[in-house]
């Protein structure tokens, strides 16, 4: 029971901590100007009472009072156990934290794997959820301990395809939407705005009238709010919608427009001067053609990619080798970079990656390079992920972060 609180606590507090702000002027300005709740100030959810400190609820209580939660609001009899195992799936993911730890829909399982496929729709980008990092340090410590409103996530662009929508609507790796058709996208960083600005009127450094100013922009803001997940389905479905939007670019407050769309981007293609485009999609292993010394690889703008893929490439393109291994952040048995077969490499080819390049593409540039069988043009995101993808039975299904690549050359050198 224990593992089922701590899966369910994060999506409870970040409830209560919506109610709280956007419930009532009193409780409102309290939290805008980040004060702490007073004791005598709780929340009610599904019977369990929350305040803002630790709550021991017992075992047995603990269960009646979910019991009764389902019983009240879930709309038809639970006679399928395989729902509540999926729903537990579900919960487990969400209780990560972690912004490619993610579940899907039946409905949303098959648009990421038509994405994976190099299938698109939408604004033609892949974005991912960011959160405050100090804050999901606390979260995955103890989630009681974190500040349920620094864990608001913000949209971050981490690609955009060539010739899509959101290219020319002026949208660039590393902006963070801040608008969809007038409603604004509230993140942990509009928060701390408010905090920031708080703190200065105490510190004497502004006004309370500018600080008036700050917080009537950010109570506009939350009266016209879009959530994450409302927002992702705008950008990632549909064709022949408008979305006007509203993006922040190094403190710079920039607009576009774009009508949605469907692409379909081909995982190898030839590129200007014979570049080969290489999109780590599913599959792509079996499409790339005989690469010589002279062969040039972008693999810039291919997303967080297809992990399975990797192995596949690696032995086209490299000999045999110990390249490195996934490591885990809470420690335990590192996972090795294998391949057991491959081609000799006389000469280093030459990769153009950039901060697009993470995920799948990112390990394959690493091992490449950590091997000197590669040499780079351009940056990497620092974003080496394994993220793997699980289907389960009724269509639903999940993506788990592993853990990080380190290659083995690093390792050697520790």
């Amino acid at each position: 029971m224990s593992e089922l609180k701590r899966s369910l606590w994060p999506v409870v507090t970040v409830v209560c901590a919506i109610g709280a702000f956007v419930g009532g002027n009193e409780v409102r300005t309290r939290q805008d100007l980040g004060t702490a709740v007073p004791p005598s100030q709780s929340f009610d959810v599904a019977g369990i009472e929350l305040t803002g400190q630790t709550v021991d609820i017992p075992e047995g209580e603990y269960f009646y009072q979910l019991t009764q939660l389902l019983e009240r609001e879930y709309v038809e009899p639970i006679t399928d156990e395989r729902k509540l195992a999926i729903g537990a799936v579900k919960g487990m993911i969400s209780g990560l934290w972690d912004p490619y730890s993610l579940f899907y829909s039946p409905e949303d399982m098959v648009v990421f794997q038509a994405r994976q496929k190099g299938e698109f729709a939408g604004a033609g980008i892949e974005a991912t959820l960011a959160f405050d990092e100090k804050e999901l340090v606390k979260v995955r410590r103890n989630a009681h301990a974190a500040d349920p409103l620094m864990l608001f996530p913000e949209i971050r662009v981490t690609m955009v395809l060539p010739g899509s929508p959101a290219e020319g609507a002026g949208l660039k790796v590393g902006d963070r939407l801040t608008g969809i058709n007038g409603k604004a996208l509230v993140g942990f960083s509009d928060i701390r705005k408010v905090r920031d600005a708080q703190l200065a009127v105490v510190k004497k450094t502004m006004t309370p009238q500018e600080f008036g100013k700050v917080r009537a922009e950010f109570q506009k803001k939350v009266k016209s709010v879009m959530g994450a997940a409302r927002a992702m389905e705008l950008l990632n479905t549909g064709e022949g919608r408008i979305l006007n939007l509203e993006w922040s670019r190094g403190g710079a407050v920039m607009q576009g427009t774009l009508t949605t769309r469907s692409m379909k981007v081909p995982a190898v293609q030839t590129g200007p001067g014979g570049v080969t485009v290489l999109k780590v999609f599913k599959g792509v292993s079996g499409e790339l053609p005989p690469v010589t010394e002279a062969t040039v690889i972008d693999l810039r703008q291919s997303g967080m990619g297809d992990a399975s893929e990797v192995v596949p490439l690696l032995e086209r393109l490299a000999p045999a080798a110990n390249f490195g291994n996934i490591v885990k952040d809470k420690g335990g048995a590192p996972q090795p970079l294998v391949t057991t077969k491959g081609g000799q490499r006389a000469a280093p080819i030459k990769l153009l990656v950039d901060e697009s390049t993470r995920g799948a593409a990112e390990i394959l540039a690493l091992a490449l390079k950590s091997k000197g069988w590669a040499t780079y043009e351009g940056s990497t995101a620092g974003v080496p992920l394994w993220v793997t993808t699980t289907q389960l039975e009724d269509g639903s299904g999940y993506t788990l972060n592993t853990g990080k690549f380190v290659p083995e050359a690093v390792e050697a050198r520790k």
